[in-house]
């Protein structure tokens, strides 16, 4: 899970910072209209940002026909052109290989290195506001650090076609390398420039303070651009193209860390479509087609067995959704009634010429048809002939045990499922979350039975009294927030849960007080 935090500012209702740090579970509750999308809308944002460059988007990449972002004039505070949309995002780099930063930009640089003290987290800002100059949004500002300590920042000028690049810290603990000699190329002859032994912050004191920066494709941008490093406007800084292309490293790598965990996102609305009798899947297949679950269905006729049957194993096992269902692919050879085939095989001598009838048989075509199987029944159905609640429960059953890293955001995925296939949803983003470190879930919820079983799989963990084949969890692998609306925009409580599954802090409102009242 590469994205520890995200600090909101001037989004949607939101107008002062808040801060939500992620788990490998995160479960947003509260009332309806409260503001809860507006976490997961926020990540919508920005993958348009780092992976388009978009800062007034509409429809998104992952929305599709269910949701759009209106723009940048839906996505400020209060629609206030005057403000500007912050989002700050916290990494976990712990894992990250820093010392080859061959990997992050296109160049050559200076063979291997290792930080004296290499980075945790890293800290990337981006800042989007409305330029009069361009009449309309434009990325802004941009700012980086490592390990809580800035290091630069980057913003942009108001025609979009400059950026202004400045150090922080030029003494920043990341400035300090071992390895071999850093080495420039000047006049097409490469020249040594310093020692890693050194710190490389005295290099950079020499490189620059302040400068303006471009790309080397020379176009237009608001953002710099990935993967390339950057070029000082001035020449008499040439001999300093080095610390450029490390700066540009150092930079870049964080950035790409995540836009590729942006562009691994996958979202879920609570409106999933149930595929028509003669469905096919897209061979091409859109990622909005997640946000309506049609990714799902595609992915089980074209990912194979192996898919199918770790679906099933949810679906059927007893001491998980435990359903009478089970997924099929089913695979049939199309033959066309006037065909010499379908004659040969009308006619009494069709096995004078074995051969041939088995190379027509092999090259007739092939079609695919997704079941459902009644186990009970033994019967075969479209999934328009099971109960709502299956065809439901598949996506979200498809994109967590397909998802292997990224954020996986579910809007309610309670809607129209009975409550015993709801506590089953909670071992599934546990045990899911447990075999794959990199993948984290983003849960909008109503449902009190999905919470339920999280303290009860917290309670056994904490009393070693787990059941056979049941997922442990710690308090530290959940995060639970409820969103209030209040009359300046909503609050977000985040609400603790301690080693026995008990709250620490009380529901502001909510359907635990609710419960209590109805039950006394």
């Amino acid at each position: 899970m590469i994205i520890k935090a995200l600090i909101l500012e001037n989004f949607k209702g939101i107008r002062e910072p808040v801060r939500i740090d992620f788990a490998p579970v995160t479960l947003l509750f509260g009332p309806n209209n409260a503001g809860k999308s507006t976490i997961v809308q926020a990540l919508h944002y920005a993958r348009e940002i780092f992976e388009r460059g978009n800062a007034d988007p509409g429809r998104t990449l992952l929305g599709g026909d269910v949701l759009d972002l209106g723009g940048f004039d839906s996505l400020v505070h209060n629609h206030d052109r005057s403000l500007p949309i912050r989002m700050r995002f916290e990494l976990d780099v712990s894992r990250e290989d820093f010392g080859d930063l061959e990997q992050w930009i296109n160049v050559p640089t200076y063979g291997s290195a290792q930080f004296s003290n290499a980075p945790s987290t890293a800290t990337i800002e981006v800042e989007t506001r409305w330029s009069e100059v361009l009449d309309g949004p434009r990325i802004s500002f941009c700012s980086l650090g490592y390990d809580g300590q800035p290091l630069l920042k980057m913003e942009g000028s108001g025609d979009g076609r400059r950026v202004t690049f400045q150090i922080l810290d030029s003494h920043h603990p990341i400035m300090t390398w071992v390895g071999p000699s850093l080495r420039v190329v000047a006049n097409e002859e490469p020249t040594p420039l310093v020692e890693y032994d050194s710190p490389f912050s005295q290099q950079m004191e020499i490189f620059l303070e302040s400068a303006t920066v471009i790309p080397q494709s020379g176009k237009p941008l608001n953002f710099p651009d990935l993967g390339e490093y950057w070029e000082s406007e001035d020449p008499e800084q040439a001999a300093h193209q080095q610390s450029a292309l490390v700066i540009s490293a150092l930079t870049v790598a964080p950035i790409m860390m995540l836009k590729m965990n942006l562009e691994r996102f996958r979202y879920i609305s609570p409106f999933r479509k149930m595929p028509g009798r003669n469905y096919h899947p897209a061979r091409s297949p859109d990622e909005f087609r997640w946000s309506n679950g049609m990714a799902a269905w595609d992915l089980l006729l074209l990912k194979g067995d192996t898919l199918v049957e770790k679906v099933n194993t949810w679906l059927t096992h007893k001491d998980r959704l435990n359903a009478g269902y089970r997924v099929e692919v089913k695979r049939y050879k199309e033959l066309e009634v006037n065909s010499p085939l379908m004659m040969a095989l009308t006619r009494e001598t069709m096995l004078d010429d074995q051969e041939w009838l088995r190379d027509a048989v092999k090259s007739l075509p092939e079609r695919q048809q997704l079941m459902i199987l009644d186990q009970q029944r033994g019967m075969e159905l479209f999934p328009q002939d099971v109960g709502v609640g299956i065809s439901q429960v598949v996506p979200v059953l498809v994109a967590a045990v397909h998802s292997q890293m990224g954020i996986v955001a579910i809007e309610e995925p309670e809607s129209n499922i009975h409550p015993a296939f709801q506590v089953a949803l909670g071992d599934l983003f546990i045990s899911q979350t447990q075999e794959k470190p990199d993948l984290m879930f983003l849960v909008e919820t109503h449902s009190e039975h999905l919470m339920l079983r999280f303290l009860r799989r917290i309670r056994e963990t904490g009393e070693n009294e787990l059941p056979p084949g049941a997922p442990s969890l710690t308090p530290e692998g959940i995060a639970v927030y409820f969103v209030e609306p209040e009359e300046d925009g909503p609050r977000i409580h985040r609400i603790r849960i301690d080693s026995d599954g008990d709250f620490i802090d009380r529901w502001p409102r909510g359907f635990f007080q609710e419960r209590m009242k109805e039950l006394y």
